[in-house]
């Protein structure tokens, strides 16, 4: 459950770059494929530059605006 909240999240961060023009794309998730150096969820490549990204769960209240739609 854990691995396919995590991926839904990836895909939609990937997916709402895409929309806003950036070429994005997910190349390698260390935590599964293995890393000599990271240990993070994903490497996402952004307009050809290459970001580490950690998904995480936070508890909130349910009435806190999110930074994006």
């Amino acid at each position: 459950m854990k691995a396919l909240h995590e991926e839904t999240g990836l895909n939609a961060l990937r997916d709402e770059l895409t929309a806003r023009g950036r070429q994005a794309r997910i190349t390698c998730g260390p935590d599964v494929d293995g890393h000599p150096v990271l240990s993070t969820d994903a490497v996402l490549e952004i307009d050809g530059r290459d970001w580490a990204v950690d998904h995480c769960l936070i508890s909130r209240p349910a009435d806190l605006p999110p930074a994006m739609a």
